[in-house]
């Protein structure tokens, strides 16, 4: 089956994996929905990610791209206490960079039931393989959370 005529959003940072995702997408589908967020605690380079949108919505022509950066403090404080008591609990693993990127799929999730999208792609590489949320263990388990909700998730890079 072919996806033209079909959206996919992208967890969009604006760093190289994530631009050259989107520019994947952007031949492969008719509209990708670039979701940037910000935890609240050192999401810095937003204006990056703007004007990656914007040279990426230049690129793809007009109406085939959506940037959308959400604010997800709350969210990922959730989070981050349920994995704290589970740390305190077990004490091992590193668990912020996980609660961030758990946090943004919740918050991807939400975003593709309210916008009828049912695929979701994530910018990460295997070049960064040694970071907890990066894993190969933890893109299989981020994937059974898309399952859950009829949304495939690709890393179309990694």
């Amino acid at each position: 089956m072919s996806d033209a005529g079909r959206q996919v959003s992208l967890m969009f940072s604006g760093g190289v994996d994530s631009t050259m995702t989107a520019m994947l997408l952007g031949e492969k589908y008719d509209r990708v929905h670039l979701l940037t967020f910000g935890n609240g605690y050192g999401h810095y380079k937003l204006d990056r990610t703007r004007k990656r949108a914007a040279e990426l919505r230049r690129h793809l022509g007009p109406g085939r791209l959506v940037h959308t950066i959400e604010n997800i403090k709350e969210l990922f404080e959730a989070v981050m206490s349920d994995l704290l008591s589970d740390f305190a609990r077990y004490r091992s693993g590193f668990i912020w960079c996980m609660g961030c990127k758990i946090a943004m799929h919740a918050r991807s999730i939400i975003y593709n039931l309210e916008h009828g999208v049912d695929q979701m792609a994530d910018g990460s590489s295997q070049s960064t393989g040694e970071m907890v949320e990066q894993m190969l263990l933890s893109v299989y388990m981020v994937r059974e959370m898309y399952d859950r909700y009829d949304i495939t998730y690709s890393t179309p890079v990694y």
